[in-house]
């Protein structure tokens, strides 16, 4: 799968290969969270949850076209009676999804204006690379009723069903059909820079609803997304997921648990009190959207990007976090995260290469780790890492950093500041050891003759 952008932003150019964990690193100001919501309106024109549009030119499938031409047309129903087919969906072809200027200001709740003309972000993929894609479709359709009734089977044995009634015209339940014929993925979910105040908020319930009753295109798509997560995670039953063995690592990373209802979210520290989650840490409230995603709702096959992983964590935690994230990855869900952290870079690279230590030496090995985990041993080949890059002119360099033959991500992003400490340092020691300048003559201490005015 590939993330294609263009005069978006600072980024004159940028193709990027997104495997199931991709990081993105670089200096503050260099797109690396434009990229990251582009990203999540692509992938979200490809999903089923609620509200999801589409966006872009599918392949072309004869089989499914056919199909759709005999359950929309008047040709072969009689009486009231349901025509009935079932087709398995083609996995070859290249898809393809696309953004302009215009969809690329609604992701980010910005001004068409505000980006260039020609600005454009594009996903290149085919159904293979996201493994909860239609593989089976059974269609019941009485154009007559204006009915359809869709079953879907998943490459993952998930299944879901849809229903169409009242449409405009057989063009657009045509329209409709394709579109959930090609659906790649169950969600997508951003978790944005601001997570930390949604789950903080006093009045949970009804500050979510204020801000989605705002006015539309006042704030970004995706945080609509993670607020309606929330709501939605808060309805639903706890460890019902098929991650939620992983979200109880959550309890090593914070020293304890949320708890959760319709109404109210809530941490309980470990042989603690419970406190109300603006009373909660800082990292608590950063990581408890994940937290009840994981444990509620995650599915094989989500898309999780999650804008600046190491929020409010400390060093230590954030080694803990990058492991978690390397969990969920094996567990079947893809992550893309931004990052400024020195420290979740160089324990990636720890990940990658314990990934090659041979398989009896590695549970003896997994209890140095934080989580103590082996599942968090990944393979280079399932990652990806970009620095964007300010250059001279005022553009973007996205590069590739990550070296295959050696399987690390180079962290110059972070070394070269390191220098400049270590020379600042130097400078500093220098100027102590250097005598006073001597006073001239005729001067008093601590005075000094007043500017004449001009």
């Amino acid at each position: 799968m590939r993330l294609q952008l263009k005069h978006f932003g600072r980024i004159r150019e940028a193709d990027l290969d997104i495997r199931p964990l991709t990081v993105f690193v670089g200096e503050n100001g260099t797109n690396k969270s434009w990229a990251a919501y582009a990203l999540h309106g692509l992938l979200r024109t490809m999903s089923r949850q609620a509200g999801s549009v589409h966006i872009g030119v599918e392949a072309e499938n004869p089989e499914l076209d056919s199909v759709i031409a005999d359950l929309t047309g008047d040709e072969g129903v009689t009486g009231q009676g349901m025509t009935l087919r079932s087709i398995r969906i083609g996995h070859d072809a290249v898809l393809e999804r696309g953004l302009t200027q215009a969809g690329l200001a609604q992701m980010l709740a910005l001004e068409s204006a505000m980006l260039d003309i020609g600005a454009t972000a594009q996903l290149d993929y085919n159904l293979d690379d996201l493994p909860d894609h239609v593989v089976d479709l059974r269609l019941e359709s009485n154009p007559k009723l204006k009915l359809l009734a869709a079953t879907a089977t998943m490459a993952t044995g998930n299944t879901f069903a849809w229903r169409a009634v009242d449409w405009d015209s057989p063009a657009q339940l045509a329209g409709l059909i394709k579109q959930f014929a090609t659906t790649a993925l169950d969600r997508v979910l951003l978790l944005p820079a601001e997570r930390k105040a949604f789950t903080g908020l006093a009045g949970f319930d009804r500050a979510l609803d204020a801000l989605r009753s705002g006015r539309q295109g006042a704030i970004p798509l995706a945080w609509v997304d993670f607020a309606d997560m929330l709501r939605e995670a808060m309805g639903a039953s706890a460890q019902v997921s098929s991650l939620a063995d992983v979200a109880k690592q959550f309890a090593v990373l914070t020293g304890g648990s949320l708890q959760a209802d319709r109404n109210t979210l809530n941490f309980q520290v470990k042989d603690g009190p419970t406190l109300p989650m603006h009373g909660a840490a800082s990292l608590v409230r950063a990581v408890a959207g994940l937290d009840l995603y994981l444990s509620r709702l995650a599915r094989k096959g989500d898309v999780v990007i999650i804008d600046e992983l190491e929020m409010n964590a400390h060093p230590s935690a954030q080694l803990a976090l990058v492991e978690l994230v390397a969990m969920i990855v094996q567990a079947g869900v893809r992550v893309v995260f931004t990052t400024h952290s020195p420290y979740i870079v160089d324990h990636l690279n720890n990940l990658m290469a314990a990934a090659s230590v041979p398989a009896a030496a590695q549970p003896g090995l997994a209890e140095q780790f934080a989580l103590k985990s082996t599942q968090a041993f990944i393979a280079p080949e399932m990652v990806a890492a970009y620095r964007f890059q300010g250059q001279s002119d005022g553009s973007v360099a996205v590069l590739d950093v990550l070296n295959r033959d050696r399987a690390r991500i180079s962290w110059t992003t972070f070394t070269e500041v390191s220098d400049r400490l270590s020379a600042l340092w130097d400078s500093v020691d220098e100027a102590k050891s250097k005598p006073a300048p001597e006073a001239k003559a005729g001067a008093k201490p601590g005075k000094s003759k007043p500017a004449r005015a001009a």
